[in-house]
């Protein structure tokens, strides 16, 4: 079975049909920063600009949203019970560890 490719950029996500590399649908969500993704069951569930939403894998359509009150624009880590590692795409954090990194390289 030929499973869609979901993509988060840029305030959007995109499922593209792997075998043709076509665009099915596109749905912007919300600003223009980094979009973080898991698939599950029927729904594409995404992260950006502190809000979660939940959209149809068929058409990109947006069936809920939480604003995630009180949680501001921090990380998120997704998982599933079905998922045997937990997705983490945080780019503020790896950029932090390389900048920590690379300060105490000198250091003795």
């Amino acid at each position: 079975m030929n499973e869609d490719f979901y993509f988060g950029v840029k305030g959007r996500v995109i499922c593209i049909d792997p075998a043709s590399g076509i665009e099915k649908w596109q749905t912007h969500l919300k600003g223009s920063s980094i979009t973080n993704l898991v698939v599950h069951d029927i729904l594409v569930i995404a992260h950006t600009k502190g809000e979660l939403f939940g959209l149809r894998k068929d058409t990109g359509g947006i069936l809920w949203k939480n604003p995630l009150t009180g949680l501001g624009y921090g990380s998120l880590i997704f998982a599933t019970g079905s998922q045997s590692t937990v997705n983490i795409l945080d780019h503020k954090a790896k950029q932090e560890a390389a900048a920590a990194n690379s300060g105490s390289a000198g250091a003795t």
